[in-house]
């Protein structure tokens, strides 16, 4: 599912538990509140999620969830660098256990509402 429809949710850790409860819940409200606060930052890295996110929702298309993963860098969610975030997840990804249980910090599902805007 990662490598599909996945969203690395960059979030400050002041608000890393609550992102981390609510990306368990599919509580895709409060997940867009703290983007639109400037909290987290979702970055899409799935291609069957990138796919419906093109489509045209009035023809019937709903963007579909993705596996969310929070990764907790102190500062500006939207000021972290890419190359950062991508050596985030490269170590959880690397470790087996990082993805076993849908607990510590938030694996769970969300839709593009994560996503926030770049300033």
């Amino acid at each position: 599912m990662l490598d599909e429809g996945g969203i690395a949710v960059v979030v400050n850790p002041a608000f890393a538990d609550d992102v981390s409860r609510e990306l368990l819940a599919g509580d895709d409200e409060a997940l867009a509140e703290h983007a639109a606060r400037g909290e987290t930052l979702g970055i899409v890295f799935g291609h069957g999620l990138l796919e419906h996110l093109g489509r045209d929702s009035d023809a019937g298309w709903r963007p579909m969830a993705g596996m969310a993963v929070a990764l907790p860098f102190p500062g500006d969610p939207r000021q972290v660098p890419l190359a950062d975030v991508d050596r985030a997840l490269a170590a959880r990804i690397a470790d087996p256990a990082s993805f076993r249980l849908r607990t510590g910090y938030g694996i769970g599902s969300a839709t593009p509402s994560v996503l926030g805007r770049g300033s």
